[in-house]
């Protein structure tokens, strides 16, 4: 990651020391007056505006500070809205992508294809290896220890479900947030380019299933936008809607070829439409700064690194061990506050 530049540096510098100067001045007044109460009372005041002070200087909360600011983000529609509108100002990508969807699906289906037929080659082998176990039955002949299965994957089968079947329903295309993995780089490369061009960052194609629906989720802060485009499904009619996506409480449904851009700061979930036999549909979704805060980048980048490697180390993450009792729940939720906190001073 490139270093800070000086313009992000006094634009930081204008953040944080006037906020250091109220923060301090509140506690210390407040200790002198009150002891040890004014000092938590301080410590309480100095958190609660730290949010406020966030949003007037135009840098991105993260949660569960961002929480704070539910009733000011009322009073400003465009940022309490599940969706943003297309046609507004830095947007302008959304039609790119709309036009580069073919070429996503062409890309996807490809890696599908060659992970189908790596599979299909394994299923035959492990049957071939099966069948070659004999059993002697004492005439002299032998019959397989076990027949082949009946699930095995075929060639010719649709890309969300090969893509499921050889363990692939979430492909990650860029890495460390902001660049291509290698498997992108090999197999993804025009659509690394495309999300690039957007100025997209943290970007993963999802195969969405009867499971992967209706899990809530909520973003890390509010300086992004998420985008989904449906590239592929399975099922359903022709032009007949593919999955529905709710955010904030509104609801959309999505056609293939269909991008929505999200608030990713509010609850987000996937729900089936109604009246459509969808088996399966694959969505790549990628995140892109809003255009207040596109000189945090950076620091959203940082955090969310950050953020995913302590929720793995703690067990809330992929790799991690859950559990721990109400002791180390108590313990994980004071990490996240502290990272939180920590976050929103960057």
């Amino acid at each position: 990651m490139e270093p800070p530049s000086r313009a992000h540096t006094a634009l930081w510098l204008l953040f944080i020391v006037p906020y250091a100067a109220f923060s301090a001045h509140a506690i210390l007044a407040l200790s002198l007056k009150r002891g040890v109460f004014g000092l938590v009372q301080g410590a309480l005041l100095a958190c609660v505006a730290l949010p406020f002070w966030r949003a007037i200087c135009r840098r991105p909360t993260y949660a569960p500070l961002s929480a704070l600011l539910s009733r000011y983000r009322a009073k400003t529609p465009s940022s309490n809205a599940g969706f943003a509108d297309a046609s507004d100002a830095g947007l302008e990508w959304t039609r790119a992508i709309e036009a580069a969807v073919e070429t996503f699906a062409d890309e996807l289906s490809s890696f599908a294809r060659a992970n189908a037929k790596t599979s299909l080659m394994n299923a035959s082998s492990s049957a071939a290896d099966s069948n070659s176990a004999m059993r002697d039955d004492g005439t002299g002949t032998g019959t397989p220890a076990s027949p082949a299965s009946p699930t095995s994957p075929t060639a010719d089968e649709h890309p969300t479900r090969a893509l499921l079947r050889s363990g692939w329903g979430v492909v990650p295309i860029l890495d460390e947030c902001s660049r291509p993995n290698a498997l992108a780089a090999a197999r993804f490369p025009r659509t690394s380019r495309a999300i690039a061009a957007a100025n997209g960052f943290d970007a993963k194609f999802s195969t969405l299933a009867g499971r992967d629906v209706d899990v809530p989720r909520v973003g890390e802060c509010d300086g992004y936008h998420r985008a989904h485009v449906v590239v592929l499904a399975e099922g359903g009619h022709e032009r007949g809607a593919v999955v529905g996506v709710e955010v904030g409480g509104q609801r959309r449904t999505l056609r293939r070829g269909d991008v929505v851009v999200a608030n990713d700061h509010l609850e987000s979930r996937w729900f089936r439409p109604e009246g459509e036999d969808v088996d399966a549909a694959c969505v790549l979704s990628f995140d892109v700064m809003k255009r207040a805060f596109r000189h945090c980048r950076a620091g959203v980048e940082k955090h969310r690194r950050e953020h995913r490697e302590a929720l793995v180390g703690s067990g809330d993450g992929e790799g991690g061990a859950s559990g721990g009792g109400v002791g180390a729940a108590v313990k994980r939720v004071a990490a996240a506050f502290a990272r939180g906190f920590v976050g929103n001073l960057g």
